[in-house]
């Protein structure tokens, strides 16, 4: 059975994942264009051992563990709910 402060636990990791979602969508663009800008704008004289271009994955995946973890606090969100409701009294 979910206790109170576990769904109250589970409902802020939500929301905040989910303003963390809604802040990394919106500036996302803004802030890191002028850094990988800025980032690809060196000219290297020999080949480099390790690929540069490899940054340009970090934000993606950056974005797509925020979508993971909140899709899986939703599937935790829901599953606590109805635990409380199918079992309200632990049995």
């Amino acid at each position: 059975m979910a206790t109170n402060a576990q769904m109250l636990r589970a409902g802020l990791a939500f929301v905040s994942n989910t303003f963390a979602l809604m802040y990394a969508a919106m500036i996302f663009d803004d802030i890191f264009r002028p850094l990988l800008l800025w980032y690809y704008s060196f000219h290297y004289t020999a080949t480099p051992p390790i690929n540069p271009g490899i940054v340009s994955w970090f934000f993606p995946v950056y974005y797509g563990m925020l979508l993971c973890m909140w899709l899986a606090l939703v599937y935790c969100l829901l599953s606590m709910a109805v635990n409380k409701v199918t079992y309200p009294y632990g049995g």
